[in-house]
């Protein structure tokens, strides 16, 4: 069986908490799949510097908890995403809104309507 206390263990919550706040920040700010594909990288990273910064030394346990911490705030996140049902940013159908005096001449140019 596994035991989830030396996983538990590798978790600081600091961590955990700035990692998913700058993901937060990177997927709402660059709403781009190709940024949101390097989110879990780029908290793994944040996660290995945060913990060798705050505990001053640089060994495969510090690393380890650092990129643990990262991913989990990944997961954490995508957890509540899925628990709470909100919108994802892939979902979001985003569109151009045309300019000017009069919005439906504009849509009859471009050959678009609204049903």
């Amino acid at each position: 069986m596994f035991d989830f206390e030396q996983v538990t263990a590798l978790i600081s919550p600091i961590i955990v908490i700035a990692c998913m706040t700058l993901g937060y920040i990177i997927k709402h700010t660059f709403k781009n799949k190709q940024v949101n594909a390097f989110i879990p990288f780029i908290c793994a990273i944040t996660g290995i510097v945060a913990n060798i910064w705050t505990t001053g030394v640089v060994d495969l346990i510090s690393i380890t908890t650092g990129a643990v911490s990262g991913l989990a705030a990944t997961g954490l996140y995508e957890g509540f995403t899925n628990v709470l049902n909100l919108p994802k940013i892939e979902d979001e159908d985003i569109f151009e809104i045309p300019y000017g005096d009069n919005v439906e001449e504009n849509i009859d140019k471009k050959g678009e309507h609204f049903s």
